[in-house]
């Protein structure tokens, strides 16, 4: 090896985690000529331990102790006490060190700092405001142990959260810490502050629609309505979420695509390809993992004009999770001429019946199968959800007994057993809720428990208000997904309703946002019911 390999094997080595077994050969080699040093050990111990991996630091002070290396057992126990107790650790550096403590033990007083911000985001921020210049830790290391402890304190809620993160240097700022300071300021509806931190963003993210929809909304209730209907009036041109509110908040129809039919093309030339016939052959021999690599390996081989053509051909043949792939790299999503084809009611029959028998929405379920599973009924997740519906084993079975289904085999794979029993657990979490849908599929995506974590305490939130202050982005964007999805379907089936299809009151989706209510209600709350706030707009236009 070149002195180069090897020193690049040696941080390879180094990092702090286990390494993949194909990694073991290089790893023996650095070790059968004397290359795994002492101070390598403490670098990886080290690694490890920030890492939040304590034992695996521990099982390398024991590896490198059996090749006679000293002095890795007291080096561990330090970061070990640190870590299991930050404060302690810094208070007593405090008392201990009035002069620099060394390379060392700053590095570990600079990750006790971190490791308290995300405990203890207050008393972080009151030692760090102790720092002796001495310790020679250096403005950006402190911005870095103030961001965390500032981002913990906004993901608590904590009233502090707002200041410390506008106090933060540039160096730090990031699309983190600026979304989260207009989360805080959202949270507790202080428009003012909300304006400031928005207009606080760069220029490309302030004028997403989610921050132009929020700083629409922060000038109507402060007063500036001329400017609030200026902004919706920009977003509503786009059926999604954002542009899907802003229309409510404008009280007017929601401008939907008029469907033409498919484009008419020659396909031809694009049938011709030897990858489109192999993508499409293992498609229709159930090859379905080929056949999707297959698909995509074409849609980076083929000119861009024959894409269109293949998502007719995909169209066609039903494939629905290929077409919305394929209308997604044409960036086509809101064309009229696609925009039906991304939301389409395959299992139409099993669905109807299912959200009927459990009292659920049928546009609403579709939502949540197309954002779960994009309609791929063998699907699996590195967590154990399978499925359309994309359930955990455990859930299905609870669910089948809670709801008396009476399933006897649970192949989650198999789509109307993955309706059945997703369908029952919607309604199980719908009547949780007390029939609010954001909370329902903020549920469904991440657990009740988490759910029930995020409600406000004192006061009723309104619920768009609570949806995009939700702490995961997961789950956030999969609310949002979900709702959206369930409006275009009800608009889908519009022309159905006389039928048997159980459909969700969506005349809008501001009325599916109700408020959602305090856990210890302190005062009576002033949020309107939006059912007010759309019939209010209707009646001003």
């Amino acid at each position: 090896l070149t002195a180069q390999q090897v020193k690049d094997a040696e941080q390879f080595w180094a990092q702090g985690r286990n390494q993949p077994s194909y990694c073991d050969p290089i790893f023996k080699w650095l070790q059968a000529h004397d290359k795994l040093t002492p101070n390598l050990y403490r670098q990886r111990i080290k690694a490890s331990m920030i890492a939040g991996n304590p034992s695996f630091a521990s099982y390398l002070v024991r590896a490198g102790t059996s090749r006679k290396i000293s002095g890795l057992d007291a080096y561990f126990q330090r970061w070990d006490e640190a870590y299991k107790d930050p404060q302690g650790t810094l208070q007593q550096a405090l008392q201990r060190y009035r002069s620099y403590p060394g390379h060392d033990e700053q590095a570990l007083l600079i990750q006790a700092f971190k490791w308290l911000g995300r405990s203890d985001p207050q008393a972080a921020h009151d030692l760090l405001a102790q720092l002796p210049n001495s310790w020679r830790i250096n403005p950006d290391e402190q911005a870095e142990i103030a961001r965390v402890f500032a981002l913990k304190a906004a993901y608590t809620r904590m009233p502090q959260a707002y200041d410390w993160l506008m106090a933060l240097p540039a160096s730090v700022q990031d699309k983190e810490t600026r979304t989260w300071t207009a989360r805080v300021a959202l949270r507790v509806q202080d428009w003012a502050r909300l304006k400031v931190a928005i207009k606080a963003m760069p220029v490309d993210l302030s004028q997403t629609p989610q921050w132009q929809y929020w700083l629409a909304r922060a000038d109507d209730e402060l007063g500036k309505n001329q400017e609030a209907k200026a902004r919706w009036q920009a977003l509503v041109h786009t059926p999604d979420y954002y542009g899907l509110l802003a229309a409510d908040r404008l009280g007017i129809a929601y401008p939907w695509p008029k469907i033409p039919p498919l484009p008419t093309m020659d396909t031809r030339a694009v049938e011709k390809n030897p990858i489109v016939q192999l993508a499409f052959y293992l498609h229709a021999a159930g090859l379905t993992d080929d056949a999707r690599r297959a698909f995509l390996s074409a849609l980076k081989e083929i000119p861009p004009e024959q894409i269109p053509a293949l998502t007719l051909l995909a169209e066609q043949s039903k494939w629905h999770d290929r077409v919305s792939i394929a209308i997604a790299r044409m960036k086509k999503q809101n064309d009229p001429h696609w925009f039906a084809a991304r939301f389409p009611t395959p299992w139409e029959s099993t669905v109807d019946a299912q959200a009927k028998a459990q009292g659920i929405a049928s546009n609403w379920l579709y939502g949540v199968i197309r954002r779960e599973s994009l309609f791929m009924s063998d699907v699996g997740s590195g967590a154990g959800a399978q499925g359309l519906m994309q359930l955990m084993p455990n859930t299905a079975r609870w669910i089948n007994h809670k709801a008396d289904l009476g399933l006897t085999t649970m192949n989650l794979h198999d789509p109307t057993t993955s309706i059945t029993l997703g369908a029952a657990y919607l309604s199980y979490l719908k009547d949780k809720f007390n029939g609010q849908l954001p909370l329902a599929i903020a549920a469904y995506n991440a657990g009740p428990g988490r759910v029930r974590q995020w409600l406000p305490e004192d006061r009723n939130l309104p619920g768009d208000v609570w949806v995009d202050t939700i702490l995961f982005d997961e789950t956030r964007n999969y609310v949002r997904a979900v709702l959206s999805a369930t409006m275009i379907y009800a608009w889908r089936e519009s022309k159905e309703r006389e039928s048997n299809k159980s459909s969700q009151n969506t005349d809008n989706l501001l009325t599916l946002l109700t408020p959602v209510q305090a856990s210890n209600p302190t005062t009576l709350s002033s949020v309107k019911p939006a059912a007010t706030v759309v019939a209010e707009r209707v009646a001003g236009n």
